[in-house]
């Protein structure tokens, strides 16, 4: 497993630099999506057990049967993967095979076309989806994803 081959050397990095803070922001894209819903609930059990988690994925695959999002819903309590419509990565594996999505969804249309690797790059796939989300539905002091600055 992936995850496994970095998690020693996250929970070391996460543990040094943990001191002090109050927040953990965990991000990825695709796999990196994947590793970061993994990584949350570990880390929270014992190296970030005083921090308040906050995960945002981008084209994050579906990574646990029911019993881990259950456990991974109840821990963490900022999870927002953001899903272009169009990117067939979100769907994988199959529903058939019993996998499900953790924390809350935020569907984006980037527009449609069937070029597979262009729905599902970030500034290609995303990127304009997140504009014209942010376009519809203007938050006080700026837009809630995606804001440069």
């Amino acid at each position: 497993m992936v995850y496994e081959a970095v998690r020693e050397n996250l929970r070391k990095l996460v543990q040094s630099k943990a001191p002090g803070c109050k927040e953990l922001l965990i991000t990825g894209h695709s796999l990196g999506g994947a590793l970061a819903a993994l990584s949350a609930p570990d880390l929270l059990n014992d190296v970030a057990a005083n921090l308040a988690p906050i995960v945002y994925t981008w084209a994050e695959p579906r990574v646990g049967h029911p019993d881990f999002v259950r456990l991974f819903d109840t821990r963490v309590n900022i999870c927002y993967r953001i899903v272009n419509l169009w990117d067939v990565v979100p769907h994988l594996p199959p529903v058939l095979a019993l996998y499900e999505h953790e924390g809350s969804s935020l569907h984006i249309d980037s527009g449609l076309t069937f070029d597979v690797v262009h729905n599902h790059l970030l500034i290609t796939g995303y990127a304009p989806g997140l504009a014209s989300w942010n376009a519809h539905h203007p938050q006080p002091g700026g837009a809630l994803v995606g804001k440069t600055v």
